[in-house]
């Protein structure tokens, strides 16, 4: 699948802070992805084609090391604040209190799990950390869609 992904890397080398304008690339590490995010604006620049790759590096990494019932918990925590901000019931900047729940899947972790478990609370918490309105929160349910999605690509199971 990483041939969809034909962008340089703009001289960046493995590991360093990528420019907000820089196409993503196949070489991109998890930490890559959560510096890109960590300086945007709003989870709403992050573009189609960064969240299928963060998705695949994600499911290459985990897929035959986390069962996808701790992926689905947390996506279930994130949808479930979709519904109630759409309703109205809560504001979309409220997913933030996604991080005790990251926090409670790291710490539960197997020591086999924990080495991916930690990057994706730092993806999804500075994710979450940029969400102000529908239009951003949209964008982490994505998020953590493609996640899942590649997870089971690349071989998660229960």
């Amino acid at each position: 699948m990483s041939d969809v992904h034909n962008g340089n890397r703009s001289g960046n080398g493995r590991g360093t802070v990528p420019s907000r304008n820089r196409t993503p690339s196949a070489n991109d590490t998890m930490e890559d992805h959560i510096q890109f995010i960590r300086r945007l604006e709003k989870l709403e620049q992050l573009g189609a084609d960064r969240i299928i790759l963060i998705g695949e590096t994600f499911g290459q990494a985990a897929g035959h090391v986390l069962p996808t019932r701790k992926l689905r918990k947390i996506h279930g925590q994130i949808v479930l604040h979709v519904t109630r901000s759409r309703s109205g019931r809560t504001k979309p900047s409220e997913i933030r209190l996604i991080k005790y729940h990251l926090a409670y899947a790291e710490g539960r972790g197997s020591n086999r799990e924990r080495p991916l478990l930690k990057p994706l609370s730092s993806l999804l918490g500075a994710a979450a950390d940029k969400v102000t309105d529908m239009g951003d929160l949209d964008r982490l349910r994505q998020l953590s869609e493609s996640l899942i999605a590649f997870h089971r690509y690349y071989g998660g199971g229960e």
